[in-house]
């Protein structure tokens, strides 16, 4: 039996918003949480979130961890990018060098990353190191990832 990744909602409910709201707490955001099967690599925050009141300003938080305590962390605000996709539909949200693009709604879902994280461990993160405070090594990050959703949304 096939699911209805759609959940029975319209196609346009996918789409970003194309500009500021008039409320300035609405919130818009696309996130993922991804690991691997092995456990050796995991992205447990993968996120973009615009606050109408700093539109222009979204905040991206970006994790990418190793099995052998390595995190690299991408953290704060940044420039936004153009809600319009190539066929000028809201169908993206992102800023700086973090770009979630919906491509078929409900069924595709593309993240593109190309930026510099700050390298540190899990263990200085416990210790309190913060993304953007702490010192840590600066590396460049390139990932293109496409998300195909087993359920639907919620």
């Amino acid at each position: 039996m096939a699911i209805d990744v759609t959940g029975g909602l319209a196609a346009d409910w996918e789409n970003a918003f194309a500009e500021a709201q008039d409320d300035p707490e609405m919130r818009e955001s696309m996130n993922a949480w991804i690991w691997d099967d092995s456990g050796t690599f995991g992205i447990p925050r993968l996120g973009v979130e615009s606050v109408s009141a700093n539109w222009e300003t979204p905040d991206i938080q970006v994790n990418l961890a190793f099995e052998d305590g390595r995190v690299y962390n991408l953290y704060g605000p940044v420039a936004a990018h153009s809600p319009f996709d190539a066929q000028g539909r809201p169908r993206v949200l992102g800023g700086g060098p973090l770009k979630f693009e919906v491509i078929e709604p409900y069924r595709h879902l593309r993240v593109t990353l190309d930026g510099t994280a700050t390298a540190t461990m899990v263990q200085e993160q416990a210790a309190g190191w913060l993304p953007g405070v702490g010192p840590g090594e600066k590396v460049a990050v390139q990932a293109e990832i496409d998300i195909y959703p087993a359920v639907p949304p919620w």
